[in-house]
């Protein structure tokens, strides 16, 4: 788990787990320092990470700057001078979006 938590540019903060079992939360902490508990299913199957890094603003540079992980698909299409932040604006217009 330390191993995979580093390769997204974070930690695996757990004191311990059960060898094999994939199914009971560990605490982690991505690079930006946000702590939350997840389990190793998801992030090492499913390819979750840091709930708190998804909401808006979408900024994929400085996540991929810090995540090697997302880097691995960031940068084969974006140059790494790129600052691109997203924010909910860009969804203002279309329908179902709410304010």
């Amino acid at each position: 788990m330390k191993k995979a938590a580093a390769f997204r540019g974070g930690e695996c903060i757990s004191d311990s787990m059960t060898k094999g079992d994939l199914f009971t939360p560990l605490k982690w902490k991505c690079s930006f320092g946000h702590e939350f508990e997840m389990t190793p299913n998801l992030v090492l199957k499913g390819g979750h990470w840091c709930p708190e890094c998804l909401p808006w603003p979408w900024n994929y540079d400085e996540v991929a700057a810090n995540n090697p992980f997302f880097a691995q698909v960031w940068y084969p299409l974006h140059d790494k001078s790129e600052h691109n932040v997203y924010t909910e604006k860009i969804f203002k217009g279309f329908d179902g979006f709410k304010d």
